[in-house]
């Protein structure tokens, strides 16, 4: 849903009328249909892997594992997932591997619980977090 409304916001800056708009989200979401039939109907069926996004305090495997650009150089813990990758049977397909972010084991973390349904995960981050692109340090702020 999040990508839809990213496009949404995209077209709109590329000055696409609103009815052009619907249309182009109209046929992604068709195509997405289609394709989730045609995975479904496959023996056994293809499925997006992993089924969650956070994946917290999992080891980074290069072997199933790629680094997304943002991950830490030298992290060793995954931290969440940026782009799932298709398999079967619980099997990976082809040589194609799951996009995570990757972070340090030994942050500096503080947790903040609200409500009980909602947590708060401030890190400060080490200098092997911080990319080539930023020199900043400030804190990273997770809600899960």
């Amino acid at each position: 849903m999040l990508f839809l409304w990213d496009t949404f916001f995209f077209l709109k800056k590329k000055k696409k009328k609103k009815r052009e708009i619907w249309e182009l989200i109209e046929k992604y979401a068709k195509n997405v249909k289609e394709w989730s039939w045609c995975a479904i109907l496959q023996e056994p069926e293809l499925v997006l892997t992993p089924n969650s996004f956070r994946m917290d305090g999992r080891p980074f495997d290069e072997e199933i594992h790629k680094k997304f650009h943002t991950s830490a150089r030298d992290g060793t813990i995954v931290s969440y997932c940026v782009w799932p990758a298709l398999s079967q049977n619980g099997v990976l397909i082809s040589d194609l591997q799951i996009e995570v972010v990757v972070k340090n084991l030994s942050t500096d973390r503080q947790t903040v619980e609200r409500n009980g349904d909602m947590k708060v995960i401030i890190e400060q981050p080490q200098d092997s977090q911080i990319s080539e692109d930023t020199s900043s340090s400030d804190p990273i702020c997770y809600i899960l």
